[in-house]
């Protein structure tokens, strides 16, 4: 079988633009949706807060969104990455927060449940939370904020300040943090990955294996246990890896490089 193709004759077979059972998925995978969705419910949390640093908690529980959902929205708005503190400042005096649990080992979106799909999951507020919303609440008036990137960590001086909280919100959100595109860039890739599974499922016949995260050991390759690929299709002791990879840009798309055993 000739398995040469000229860029005509793949042409003819391309699908150039998401397919619309493509776009439903990453609709419903977004990050941004959900958040927005959520967006009034955040802001009136944040309204309700100003009497004193502990009291976001008390109404946040009262209000009955998932802290972890909460969490997600700040992450966003701070656009965090730095070290962790222990002191901040409010309203021109210094307090103190002693963390709860913080630091701890393996701290990320996983154990936080922020990443992608887990910010739907309703989870009990918790002292790890608590520990991060002070950071993203209050860490860039530390004395300190320099040294660990807290600079956007600013909403918590606005707390009381019913205006200029909607004003901030609603503005920070008309701009895509770094967070959210990796976050949707990662989630895209994933989608775009289940697609071609799917498709494959569907065109080839029941002779076919296929398997998601596969390996095929090839000559020259120095890992053991093979060269890994996106998706692996088998038969009759014959395999094609396939590599699907997602890019986003101004005209983003997915390319996939098979590879034939």
């Amino acid at each position: 079988m000739n398995y040469n193709r000229t860029f005509a004759e793949l042409e003819k077979k391309a699908v150039k633009w998401w397919p619309k059972e493509l776009e439903a998925t990453v609709a419903a995978e977004s990050v941004i949706p959900k958040l927005i969705a959520t967006q009034d419910r955040f802001i009136s949390i944040l309204k309700l807060s100003g009497d004193n640093p502990d009291q976001i908690f008390d109404v946040l529980q009262a209000s009955g969104m998932s802290p972890n959902l909460f969490l997600k929205h700040l992450v966003i708005l701070a656009d965090y990455g730095g070290e962790l503190i222990k002191r901040y400042f409010f309203r021109g005096k210094s307090e103190v927060y002693e963390f709860q649990v913080l630091p701890v080992n393996g701290l990320g979106n996983t154990k936080l449940d922020i990443d992608g799909v887990s910010i739907t999951k309703v989870v009990p507020l918790s002292p790890l939370h608590k520990d991060l919303v002070m950071i993203l609440l209050h860490g860039a008036t530390s004395d300190v904020a320099h040294l660990a990137a807290l600079e956007k960590c600013e909403i918590g001086v606005l707390l009381g300040d019913e205006i200029a909280i909607n004003k901030y919100v609603r503005e920070k959100y008309l701009y895509v943090s770094r967070i959210t595109t990796g976050a949707n860039t990662n989630s895209l890739g994933q989608i775009a990955q289940t697609y071609v599974l799917e498709t494959l499922r569907e065109f080839l016949s029941q002779d076919y294996q296929l398997t998601r995260n596969g390996s095929i050991i090839l000559n020259g390759y120095d890992k053991s246990d093979g060269m890994p690929f996106d998706v692996v299709v088998e038969r009759n002791g014959k395999k094609i890896g396939i590599e699907v990879s997602f890019q986003v840009t101004t005209n983003s798309g997915h390319w996939f490089r098979p590879v034939r055993k």
